[in-house]
């Protein structure tokens, strides 16, 4: 299955210019459209969210920590 740029963005809960960059950079990859339209195969995309995932529930844990202290 594909996904449209503003798809993936809501799965990373970022914006879409984040995932445009991101795509820029080669973290994530992407086939162009006939009109310049960026789309994702969600195969490529899952793993680097679960990836996103795990380090977003550390950094919320250790940023808990923190607080507590």
């Amino acid at each position: 299955m594909y996904l449209s740029t503003g798809d993936v963005a809501r799965k990373f809960g970022v914006t879409s210019a984040t995932i445009r960059n991101w795509t820029d950079k080669g973290i994530l990859k992407c086939e162009r459209l006939w009109d310049g339209n960026r789309r994702y195969c969600e195969e490529d995309v899952e793993p680097i969210l679960d990836v996103w995932n795990k380090y977003n529930k550390i950094f919320t844990k250790q940023e808990r920590r923190n607080n507590n202290d």
